[in-house]
């Protein structure tokens, strides 16, 4: 086992020799909890918001299941949810991925999958 001073000098040459991911650099250039680093960080991390596309309405559309394995998970669910963009003729559905208690709803939009923040039944339209 080394000794303390073998370990810290270590970690100080890990430190000189680190490379500062994009993430860190976002995170030390904007002020913490802002609007901003969080829609900067979670671009680099490749998650994009179906809002940052505009503004939308959800609407119940019923489909056969399908995309759940027997045991009710899987990576892309189709839900019964539609959404439109504002201005848009399209509709497009809403699919899940849902692993343990956990879910995560989201659409295809010129082939990028955007997330949504929210999915309340109350604002959904018949």
């Amino acid at each position: 086992m080394q000794n303390v001073t073998e370990m810290l000098e270590a970690v100080a040459s890990f430190q000189d020799d680190h490379v500062m991911t994009e993430a860190e650099a976002i995170a030390l250039s904007s002020p913490p909890n802002s609007p901003e680093i969080e829609a900067k960080l979670l671009k680099s991390a490749g998650i994009e918001y179906a809002d940052s596309v505009g503004t939308y309405t959800l609407h119940r559309r019923p489909c056969a299941p399908h995309g759940q394995g027997a045991n009710g998970y899987g990576s892309k669910i189709a839900t019964s949810i539609m959404l439109r963009f504002t201005g848009d003729t399209r509709m497009r559905r809403v699919y899940c991925t849902c692993y343990s208690n956990n879910g995560s709803n989201w659409i295809i939009y010129k082939g990028k999958r955007l997330y949504l923040r929210t999915h309340f039944q109350d604002e959904v339209q018949e």
